[in-house]
């Protein structure tokens, strides 16, 4: 048999799944070159000044104790529907498969649990939780901050019941049907109501004040926010690619990479100008030249077979 290997076409949800990997990995690279490049006390220097310049200093502070909340409401959330599944023998890791058919559909539940399908669900929840977190703590700095601190468990569960309404009835049905049939609704509710409520733990992580003598609920920020593009970036490459080789998605990751730079220093000197002039260019195109390369290595997230299987099905098809 060929020993050789090559890529089947793969599955979106396998995209997914590669690309999320290749993200991670570009986004670890790209905060060791930063750390490589910054100075002594100032090393994590470049991270607050992206976050504060970016979103303001109270809302940065408001997206910290968001994002902090959430991954706390994420976490409970997550253990309650595990319990709750397991107490009905449906295995403790099956809400985790029903939140991966977002991608894999109702291939993630069928069979064995994968480690693909089981570490996507769980990639996706905490992403949506610190997403929601994140929205739920900029919402609540710049319009109330800590005026209404004794409200937040209130105002919290309230948002988890209203995602529940939105995520049932509008979203959820058009993007992961099987999660629909699969859960039961009051159960569902419960769980964002928990999930809310928990994030009524924000005001305990607010505080402007941090920032006057250390800068680390921004620099976390900062770092989140990295995370966010090059995870996202890595998704949106792995479906393009499809099912190309590794050398060949390196070679088109270079090119992704300027794009990247093109892209996001745009966005920068829109959003903040000042920002943007600090940034030197040359340097940030280089980053990303490197995060694109990274990004490349997706195809060693997905699942190899013989090259003689492969061509007898590409027999197969051309008869």
């Amino acid at each position: 048999m060929d020993i050789y290997f090559r890529r089947k076409r793969a599955a979106v949800g396998e995209l997914i799944y590669a690309g999320l990997m290749a993200g991670m990995a570009a986004g670890i690279v790209g905060v060791l070159l930063i750390l490589l490049r910054a100075d002594g006390e100032r090393t994590w220097h470049p991270f607050a000044r992206t976050a504060l310049g970016f979103f303001g200093k109270t809302a940065t502070a408001g997206v910290y104790a968001g994002l902090l909340s959430g991954l706390i409401a994420g976490t409970i959330m997550a253990l309650f529907l595990m319990i709750a599944s397991a107490s009905r023998e449906e295995g403790m890791i099956a809400p985790l498969r029903l939140i991966a058919a977002t991608v894999y559909r109702d291939r993630a539940l069928k069979g064995p649990s994968r480690f693909p399908v089981v570490m996507t669900g769980t990639m996706i929840h905490f992403a949506t939780a610190l997403f929601l977190g994140l929205v739920w703590g900029f919402i609540w700095a710049v319009f109330l901050g800590r005026r209404a601190a004794f409200a937040a468990p209130f105002g919290g569960a309230v948002y988890g019941l209203i995602i529940w309404a939105i995520q049932s009835y509008a979203v959820l049905p058009l993007i992961n049907r099987p999660l629909v049939r699969g859960i039961d609704p009051g159960l569902f509710a419960v769980a964002h109501l928990l999930f809310g409520a928990t994030l009524g733990t924000y005001p305990f992580f607010y505080g402007e004040g941090l920032f006057s003598a250390a800068y680390v609920p921004a620099v976390l920020v900062g770092v989140f926010s990295l995370f966010a593009v090059t995870e996202t970036a890595g998704v949106i490459f792995a479906l393009a690619g499809g099912d190309w080789t590794i050398g060949k998605a390196v070679r088109w990751g270079g090119l992704y990479g300027i794009l990247l730079w093109l892209v996001i220093h745009g966005v920068i000197y829109a959003v903040n100008p000042a920002l943007g002039r600090a940034l030197q260019s040359l340097r940030f195109a280089v980053w990303n030249l490197f995060i694109g390369i990274v990004l490349g290595i997706y195809p060693a997230f997905l699942e190899p077979r013989p090259a003689e299987a492969i061509r007898r099905e590409e027999w197969r098809r051309a008869a």
